[in-house]
C-alpha cells in the first residue's frame, strides 16, 4: 500500500502528518513549536517498512529522530544541519548537508560525516541511497575546482558536472543500485543516470 509523510505548516507550529492510501486520514506523528522556522527548514524520509525519518534545526545543530518498523523512536544530536534526508532500500538512513564549505554525508552505520567535495556556495542539494553502503548527492552550487553547476558526488569516485546550470537536483535510487537525476532547465526537463552520467537527455 501506498505511503506518504510530510510537514503541514500550522498557525502556530508544524505538524509531521504521514498517511496510507487513500491519505484521506493523516495521522499526527510529531508537532514542532519554535521561532524562526520555516517548512523547507524541515526534513522527512519515510521507508515502506514503516521506519520514519526527520530533522529539526536547534540554532546551528538540528535533532534527529528515527522511528523502527515497531514504532520505537530513537534522537540523536547533529553537529551541523542536514540538507537531506533518505533511506536505501535495505533500511540505512543517510543524511547530507553543507557546513565549513564541505558537503558531507553520514548514516547510521557510520554517523562521522564525510566530507564528498569543497564547495563556495550550495544553493540546493538532493540524496539518494542504494544497497551496499552507496549513497548519491546532486548538488547545485559553485565548486572550487568546477565552477558553477549541477553536480553529483559519491563517496568512491570524484564528483561529476551534469550541468552549467544550478538547477534544483531531484535524485531516485533504484534497488539495483542505479541512481537517476532529473532537473529543469531553459530548454527543459534533463535526465541522467549513474549508468553514463555524461549521457543527459532533454
Amino acid at each position: 500500500k501506498a505511503q506518504a509523510a510530510w510537514w503541514s505548516a500550522g498557525a502556530d507550529h508544524y505538524a509531521l502528518l504521514e498517511a496510507s492510501a487513500p491519505f484521506d486520514r493523516p495521522a499526527t506523528v510529531t508537532t514542532v513549536v519554535e521561532d524562526g522556522l520555516a517548512l523547507q527548514d524541515l526534513l522527512v524520509a519515510q521507508h515502506p517498512t514503516g521506519k520514519l525519518a526527520w530533522a529539526v534545526p536547534r540554532q546551528a545543530v538540528a535533532m534527529l529522530t528515527q522511528r523502527d518498523a515497531t514504532g520505537e523512536v530513537a534522537q540523536r544530536d547533529l553537529p551541523w544541519l542536514p540538507r537531506a534526508l533518505a533511506f536505501a532500500a535495505d533500511g540505512e538512513l543517510y543524511w547530507a548537508g553543507y557546513a565549513d564549505s564541505q558537503v558531507l554525508l553520514a548514516s547510521t552505520a557510520h554517523p562521522e560525516p564525510l566530507a564528498l567535495g569543497e564547495f563556495t556556495d550550495v544553493i540546493a542539494l538532493a540524496l539518494c541511497a542504494a544497497p551496499g553502503e552507496r549513497a548519491y548527492v546532486a548538488v547545485a552550487g559553485v565548486a572550487r575546482e568546477g565552477g558553477a553547476g549541477l553536480y553529483v558526488l559519491t563517496a568512491a569516485a570524484p564528483a561529476v558536472r551534469l550541468s552549467g546550470a544550478q538547477a534544483e537536483p531531484h535524485l531516485a535510487c533504484s534497488g539495483g543500485g542505479m541512481a537517476q537525476a532529473a532537473w529543469l532547465e531553459a530548454s527543459g526537463l534533463q535526465y541522467a543516470s549513474s549508468a553514463d552520467w555524461s549521457l543527459v537527455t532533454t
